[in-house]
């Protein structure tokens, strides 16, 4: 990290149709870098998508 940036983060939003989204993106000073957006799978994740699963 430098200048001012802080680690990437992956919050989960919901799609219009209620589907959860994590968006992968790392804060930095001017601006925010996304790096992916993916749908979790719900068998992949715990009951909330919030944590994936280690196969």
């Amino acid at each position: 990290m430098s200048g001012g940036d802080l680690p990437p983060i992956a919050p989960l939003g919901t799609t219009e149709a209620g589907r959860g989204v994590h968006v992968v993106c790392s804060p930095k000073a001017e601006y925010l870098a996304i790096i992916t957006a993916y749908l979790p799978e719900a068998d992949e994740c715990d009951a909330e998508l919030r944590i994936r699963r280690r196969p």
